[in-house]
């Protein structure tokens, strides 16, 4: 901290060796970037960023593109309410479990949120039960694509085996405690997604009691698409190497 002043106090030293009271100050003129990487730095410094307040009053639609997940659950913290949309796209492993992520406020009252690349088998589950237990509002959205680990649907169906209403491969519907609601899981599976394909793509939906089967939405492509836009081009981007290597091997060199 300096100044022109001569009276101002002159700081030529390290930021580990400058008082906290300094470092807040700094940190308070610091931009929303620059606060998260300073945040990284050391369990020191995350305490002093997090003790300060960021306005988020215009953030209707958050996006985490993580490459340090240890972020994601003290920003969801200081959002303020209204927050519509949570995208979530993990390019590592989680530094700290999905029931972190659920215990915050705005993830439990989002209209619709995502979870991209995730490769543990508890998120359906543990979506659907904290829905059940919050009594959440019909519409609540939920998608997760699952890169590695497989056994995420069947999962779901142990863990809800008394509260199922139907099922078959591609969906389960299970009752709450609320009478007028259902929970419904879907499965993303058409000519392009197979069930031994990864990623694996889910939909959770809180529905009302009385939605029929023949409202269901048979276009699972469009959400799909929402949580990653990229993946029929790059399906079939595939699909025309391998019809082209395929001519290749068909090829006559007498």
């Amino acid at each position: 901290m300096t100044g022109k002043s001569s009276t101002d106090p002159i700081y030529d030293t390290n930021w580990p060796d400058m008082p906290p009271e300094i470092k807040l100050k700094c940190i308070r003129k610091l931009k929303f970037r620059d606060r998260l990487s300073l945040r990284c730095t050391a369990k020191a410094e995350r305490s002093l960023v997090d003790s300060q307040k960021i306005d988020f009053t215009k953030a209707r639609q958050i996006e985490f593109d993580v490459y340090n997940n240890a972020n994601v659950v003290a920003l969801l913290r200081k959002m303020k309410d209204g927050i519509e949309s949570i995208k979530i796209d993990f390019h590592i492993e989680m530094e700290y479990s999905l029931d972190e992520i659920l215990a915050v406020s705005h993830v439990q009252n989002v209209p619709y949120w995502h979870i991209k690349d995730y490769n543990e088998t508890d998120s359906l589950r543990k979506v659907a039960q904290m829905w059940i237990d919050k009594n959440s509002e019909v519409g609540c959205t939920f998608q997760v694509s699952i890169e590695e680990k497989d056994g995420s649907f069947e999962v779901f169906l142990e863990h809800f085996t008394d509260r199922i209403v139907s099922k078959n491969e591609k969906r389960v519907r299970i009752h709450t405690n609320h009478p007028d609601r259902h929970i419904l899981l879907e499965r993303g599976l058409n000519d392009y997604v197979e069930d031994d394909d990864f990623p694996q793509f889910f939909r959770l939906l809180v529905i009302p009691t009385g939605m029929k089967e023949s409202e269901y939405d048979e276009n699972c492509k469009e959400w799909i698409c929402k949580i990653d836009p990229e993946y029929y081009d790059d399906h079939d981007s595939e699909s025309s190497f391998e019809e082209h290597d395929d001519e290749d091997d068909d090829v006559d060199f007498r």
